[in-house]
């Protein structure tokens, strides 16, 4: 995994970055595990959010999913999660995946 990229609690999902994303992505299997209990969820309850939520992860998924992109512009200012480590494209993807097919419980 490259250096400041993250796809779990502990930042290795492995050489790709995640692990395999299913077809159709559950937020309890395969997206509530990408967000890092500290500082991701700490970080973002004080700013209003509960990354653990399913309800305000599809809330805000369109925001989140733009804060992920590599590139500006980002909602708020800065990339997420804030300093990195940053998702890799794989994570992204699942992430983006889960939204277009329906945001999975």
């Amino acid at each position: 995994m490259a250096n400041g990229e993250k796809g779990s609690k502990d930042g290795d999902k492995g050489s790709q970055g995640c692990p395999d994303c299913p077809e159709t992505p559950s937020f309890a299997k395969d997206i509530v595990v990408l967000f890092s209990a500290d500082p991701d969820i700490t970080h973002m309850k004080q700013q209003g959010i509960d990354l653990s939520s399913y309800d305000e992860v599809k809330a805000a998924a369109s925001t989140i999913y733009k804060t992920l992109q590599p590139k500006p512009p980002w909602p708020g200012g800065n990339r997420m999660p804030k300093g990195g480590p940053y998702w890799t494209d794989d994570c992204i993807a699942c992430f983006k995946k889960w939204m277009d097919t329906g945001y999975s419980k």
